[in-house]
C-alpha cells in the first residue's frame, strides 16, 4: 500500500519549545538556516537554548564567522537563557 503525500507541514506544526528543542541539536550555523524555511521558523532560532559556534564551518573565514557570532549573540532573545555554549575559534 502507498502513502499519500498529503502536503501537511507536520513539524511546523509543534509547539514553539519543541521545535527549539530539535534545533539545539544543530551547529548555530545550521539553526540560523531554518529561518528562511517558512515564516513559522523566521524567528525561532534566536530562542534556542544551545549555542554551538565553529569557525569551521566558515572555511578561513574568520572575518565572517566573527560578524556571524556577533548577530547570533545580539539577535537572542533574551528572555530565553543560554545552557551551553560552545566556541571553537581558531584563528593565527
Amino acid at each position: 500500500m502507498a502513502l499519500a503525500i498529503s502536503g501537511v507541514d507536520r513539524i511546523s506544526e509543534l509547539p514553539d519549545v519543541i521545535l527549539s528543542h530539535m534545533l539545539s541539536f544543530l551547529e548555530s550555523k545550521m539553526v540560523a538556516a531554518t529561518s528562511i524555511l517558512s515564516s513559522r521558523w523566521k524567528d525561532l532560532w534566536h530562542s534556542v537554548p544551545i549555542v554551538d559556534l565553529d569557525d569551521a564551518l566558515f572555511q578561513d573565514k574568520e572575518e565572517l564567522f566573527v560578524r556571524f557570532a556577533y548577530i547570533v549573540m545580539l539577535s537572542r532573545d533574551v528572555m530565553q537563557p543560554i545552557l551551553n555554549f560552545c566556541l571553537k575559534f581558531e584563528y593565527f
